[in-house]
């Protein structure tokens, strides 16, 4: 579990306490300079777009549908 004095400083609570005075926005400026560097362990997020896709798909079963063809090509 981490240190309650990590938590303090969770990016999604961060401002919170500092507008509730739990801690000072020097701390936390000194928290963010003493936290090491891993630029170099990061690895690149890749995110596909496969949505074009799917609406390929899409528009060929309207297709077969509005011309009385089932999903395979098929006459209904």
């Amino acid at each position: 579990m981490k240190d309650k004095f990590d938590i303090d400083f969770d990016v999604r609570v961060v401002e919170r306490n500092i507008r509730n005075s739990k801690i000072s926005s020097k701390d936390y400026k000194k928290h963010l300079e003493n936290l090491d560097d891993l630029t170099d362990e990061a690895e690149p997020l890749v995110i596909e777009d496969d949505s074009d896709e799917q609406q390929g798909e899409e528009l060929q079963t309207e297709d077969a549908e509005d011309a009385g063809q089932d999903d395979d090509g098929a006459e209904n």
